[in-house]
């Protein structure tokens, strides 16, 4: 996925009508999964605490979970939140062609095939 449509969907996902408070990130360079706050996008990539800086073309998918929860509160089900992933799901695919499809989490999006 190019970096212009990256911000077009950083800047989506930072809209509190979504209330998109964490996502699941897939690198290409690693088989591991990094769930983790948004705490702030920068032009070229992510920085979050769990993640640190990276270019958009290291990612290979983000998911947004339809639940999010803390480190720690994975069972406590009162800690949880609920992330509107379908209504996000509606106005990304009006923004314009993203690779996209369900999961049982939520929603993925496909940065690099």
């Amino acid at each position: 996925m190019s970096d212009s449509k990256w911000r077009k969907f950083a800047d989506l996902v930072r809209e509190p009508r979504f209330n998109i408070q964490q996502v699941v990130w897939k690198f290409v360079y690693t088989d591991k999964e990094i769930r983790s706050r948004l705490n702030w996008l920068q032009d070229n990539g992510e920085d979050t605490f769990e993640v640190g800086p990276f270019f958009y073309k290291e990612v290979e998918w983000v998911e947004i979970p339809q639940v999010g929860f803390n480190h720690g509160d994975e069972k406590v089900p009162t800690r949880h939140w609920q992330q509107d992933v379908p209504a996000f799901r509606e106005a990304l695919c009006a923004l314009g062609e993203f690779e996209v499809f369900a999961t049982d989490r939520g929603l993925r999006v496909i940065g690099y095939r």
